[in-house]
């Protein structure tokens, strides 16, 4: 089935302080089940003195998307793949430029025992 999921996270700070995830997901990706996947795609928005609990793809100061396809192949075995774009605010720890864009693939295989 299908699922709309959102966050939402307001600080005190004076500036850059609220965060948001907003994203749909299909499917569930049981490690006990082989052959079972699951897909999601967020929408992601962090100032830079926000303590979300981020999807750890967009880091605070900026905003983008994540796109995840998870699969099971064997029980026991699910395998994750996220492709992560996101463009920097103006309001930054990090020196980048406002609209800096960084962009990443990320394959990781996680083993049950």
């Amino acid at each position: 089935g299908y699922s709309v999921y959102g966050t939402y996270d307001r600080t005190n700070a004076s500036g850059g302080n609220f965060g948001y995830v907003l994203g749909i997901a299909h499917g569930k990706a049981d490690r006990n089940a082989a052959g079972s996947h699951a897909l999601s795609l967020d929408y992601e928005y962090f100032g830079k003195n926000v303590g979300t609990d981020t999807t750890y793809w967009v880091m605070p100061g900026s905003k983008g998307i994540a796109l995840t396809y998870k699969y099971v192949p064997a029980k026991n075995v699910l395998w994750s793949n996220a492709f992560f774009r996101a463009t920097t605010l103006a309001d930054n720890d990090y020196g980048l430029a406002d609209g800096n864009v960084q962009s990443f693939i990320r394959t990781q295989m996680y083993y049950y025992f």
